[in-house]
């Protein structure tokens, strides 16, 4: 998804964007639906490597962004065939504790140019685990339009009619893929503590599980059958609209055990919805503790109970969240602002 909203960011700004990816993929669809001409050439075959030369060859492109790290494995030799100099970047988006400095990842990695990386925890992976220079590798933070994700919108009434939540009920929310390293064991542990001192909280669990991990989905809902009461959880499924949900949401809880960025939390925070998050991976880079959320220990059900709690029993708490989140994020993480880094960052390299 963020291949396709940066690409149709940079085609409304004028430029010339071609998608890579495989045929028949939901990136394609996507893509192809916003008018983004795509190249399915990622293919199985070995053949492949000579078509995404070939393409490279008649389209001479300026700049070659990658958002996945496993394409270098097609993309360089591509362009080793094509006898292309095109300078190259590579966003790393997933961390990794597998160290990648072998000879084969050395002649991948020198052929970058440039890696950008989404969080600090993302930036600390990479210098320890892949074979590239520190002056090669840049924080860029991910961003979000303001303009979409603006509280005022929205009326949290008639959010909260649409997805069937009560209207007399402090709601805390999730919004995520239904596993556990998302921490949703976790939170309906604290749940199921919480709704024994507060009757009038109301849970919500809005995602699905990965395909072919719906087993995980089957035992969150047991879980929650046995910790919580049926009238105080719903499950809403897959909601791709996430700026429409949040609004009906008190508190968002984000409980995932280490994630590279956490877009959610950011969308929470520009909607004015306070979040209790634990305080992993490239959550602090948006999360300062009780100023813009409250940052929780990860896999601890009671520490985010108490997160939760103080939220509940502080609404001035909440209030001055609710401030200071939205502002921070108008300051700091702005879309505009991460493209015109993007073009920046494209034109000096390819002047280069």
């Amino acid at each position: 998804m963020q291949t396709v909203i940066i690409s149709r960011a940079l085609k409304n700004c004028g430029h010339e964007v071609v998608i890579l990816c495989a045929p028949d993929s939901a990136i394609e669809k996507e893509a192809s639906s916003f008018g983004i001409t795509v190249a399915p050439l990622f293919t199985s075959k070995i053949n492949r490597y000579f078509k995404i030369s070939s393409f490279f060859r008649k389209f001479r492109p300026d700049i070659i962004h990658s958002h996945l790290s496993h394409d270098l494995g097609v993309v360089v030799p591509a362009l080793f065939i094509a006898h292309l100099k095109t300078p190259l970047i590579l966003t790393k988006r997933m961390g990794s504790d597998v160290k990648k400095k072998d000879l084969i990842h050395r002649f991948l990695y020198n052929r970058v140019n440039l890696v950008y990386t989404i969080s600090n925890y993302i930036r600390t992976s990479v210098l320890e685990t892949c074979p590239v220079k520190e002056t090669k590798v840049k924080l860029l933070l991910n961003a979000i339009d303001l303009d979409k994700y603006h509280p005022e919108k929205f009326n949290q009434v008639e959010q909260r009619k649409k997805y069937q939540i009560p209207l007399d009920k402090t709601v805390v929310g999730f919004i995520g893929r239904l596993s556990w390293a998302k921490g949703i064991r976790e939170l309906i542990e604290a749940a199921g503590t919480l709704s024994e001192k507060y009757p009038d909280l109301f849970f919500v669990f809005t995602g699905k599980a990965t395909y072919t991990q719906e087993y995980m989905e089957q035992e969150t809902r047991e879980l929650a059958q046995k910790c919580l009461v049926k009238a105080n959880y719903i499950f809403t499924g897959f909601e791709a609209n996430v700026s429409e949900i949040l609004p009906a949401f008190d508190i968002l809880a984000f409980p995932s055990y280490k994630e590279s960025f956490g877009n959610v939390v950011l969308e929470a925070m520009a909607m004015k919805v306070p979040v209790a998050a634990s305080g992993s991976g490239g959550v602090p880079d948006m999360i300062t503790h009780l100023e813009t959320g409250l940052l929780f220990e990860p896999r601890n059900a009671d520490s985010l109970a108490n997160s939760l709690k103080l939220l509940v029993d502080d609404p001035s708490l909440r209030e001055k969240i609710r401030t200071n989140a939205r502002k921070h994020v108008e300051e700091h993480f702005r879309f505009e602002n991460y493209i015109a880094t993007l073009e920046s960052d494209y034109r000096t390299l390819s002047q280069k």
